[in-house]
């Protein structure tokens, strides 16, 4: 199930104090809470609340028991054109493989 707009209002409203930040933000805290089984409070370090994110990547999550890192680009649009250029300015300053 995904978040709805009244969850997102609802985190907003209760850590919004705490946490500043954007409505893009609180979907990311609402998503990492959500699928990594984790409270609020546990994945909002891991959360980039108003900072600026040049490469896109605004939130992270460390599986210590998989031994992954799960990199993150939340944006709340209804326009997927938002989302192209944070990701090529990642994948321009990635060490190409040749």
């Amino acid at each position: 199930m995904g978040i709805t707009k009244r969850e997102l209002d609802r985190a907003e409203q209760e850590h919004g104090q705490t946490f500043k930040g954007t409505k893009d933000e609180y979907f990311a805290l609402l998503h990492l809470a959500r699928e990594f089984e984790k409270g609020v409070d546990q994945v909002a370090r891991h959360v980039a609340f108003g900072e600026d994110a040049p490469e896109g990547i605004n939130a992270f999550h460390i599986d210590v028991n998989r031994r992954n890192l799960y990199l993150f680009r939340f944006d709340w649009s209804e326009q997927y054109q938002r989302f192209k250029e944070p990701l090529r300015r990642l994948v321009r300053c990635s060490p190409r493989r040749g």
